[in-house]
């Protein structure tokens, strides 16, 4: 099973984050066993709470777009500043929950289909993610 995830990892398929939860005192600590994250992968919903710290140099467009009922999910997506790790974006999405996920390797781009509502999440320049809700 190691060699298996290190063999993963070799190939940049996925990548092994360390999720965080409040520890002693409110400060963050790392928990003990990894996770493995994949690009597009919903980690969970904001309500989880689930600790983990969002990249904050996001461009949010196109909010009119937005479900009106939408919850906001947590996604792991490339680092546009580390092309080696993952970094935590919070989207809002249709509450049925069943997204298709598209990962194009080429253009550090991911987008998540929900039928009428797409979200998509692209690199820009200077380390920036733009979040584009399209209908």
């Amino acid at each position: 099973m190691k060699s298996l995830l290190a063999l993963a990892l070799a190939f940049g398929m996925t990548t092994a984050a360390m999720a965080a939860q409040p520890g002693p005192g409110g400060t963050i600590q790392p928990v003990p066993e990894g996770i493995i994250v994949q690009p597009g992968q919903v980690i969970g919903t904001l309500v989880d709470n689930t600790g983990i710290e969002l990249f904050d140099c996001v461009e949010y467009r196109r909010l009119r777009n937005v479900h009106p009922c939408a919850v906001k999910k947590v996604v792991a997506v490339n680092d546009p500043c580390n092309p080696c790790g993952l970094v935590f974006v919070a989207i809002c999405v249709p509450p049925c929950g069943c997204e298709d996920v598209v990962v194009h390797c080429h253009r550090n781009v991911v987008t998540f289909d929900y039928g009428k509502y797409r979200v998509r999440i692209a690199e820009r320049t200077h380390g920036k993610l733009v979040v584009t809700y399209l209908d």
